[in-house]
């Protein structure tokens, strides 16, 4: 009997939003601010919907995770969405509020000579949204985990044999968002690093 199915059963026992296939590798959540699309339409890849394996309707039960989130209002899921637009619009802003912030210091003269490193500060901070878009993504993710264990068990489709090999699939889901986090913080210190660098050989001519 394909997975398929069973993520079918799945959605009947959270009757709150609809399946349909597509034909790629990935799974898309089309609920999800981050997509740009607020349809209630979950859609699986053909990849997850037929595979008979437990790792791919451990994917659909943790996106179906996020489906709960969303229909119950979940804090942290509630901050990632309003987080998307601002995080948008300040990595859009960020290096060009820096370049101006150079450029004020270097060429324009004005009231206050810190104006031009406040500026560039500015864009430090903006472009620090992603770290923290990260920073709030990863809880939701590691519910959206929790979930999907407990909801796979609940509705019958996995048993308790096939319960660990499961949890090894959202283990590692969680921790490429674990990495993700580390690495935006990373170039987060990177950035205002090679900024503080740059006002810093000003102050020492």
């Amino acid at each position: 009997k394909s997975r398929h199915i069973y993520a079918f059963q799945l959605q009947q026992f959270y009757f709150f939003f609809n399946t349909a296939s597509i034909p790629s590798k990935t799974a898309v959540y089309t609920n999800d601010p981050v997509a740009g699309n607020n349809n209630r339409n979950r859609i699986m890849s053909n990849s997850t919907a037929d595979s008979r394996s437990v790792a791919a309707v451990a994917v659909a039960a943790h996106e179906i995770g996020h489906v709960m989130q969303n229909k119950e209002g979940y804090g942290p899921y509630r901050v990632r969405t309003a987080l998307v637009p601002v995080v948008n619009f300040g990595s859009r802003l960020a290096m060009p509020l820096v370049l101006i912030g150079i450029l004020l210091d270097s060429y324009v003269r004005t009231a206050n000579p810190d104006t031009g490193f406040y500026v560039a500060m500015l864009g430090v901070v903006l472009y620090g949204g992603s770290f923290l878009f990260s920073l709030v993504t990863l809880p939701v993710e590691l519910d959206a985990s929790r979930r999907a264990g407990d909801m796979l068990l609940a509705a019958g489709v996995i048993s308790e044999d096939e319960l660990p090999a499961a949890k090894k699939v959202l283990s590692a889901a969680a921790l490429t968002y674990l990495a993700s986090l580390l690495t935006s913080f990373v170039y987060f210190l990177r950035f205002l690093m090679y900024v503080l660098s740059v006002f810093g050989k000003r102050d020492r001519q």
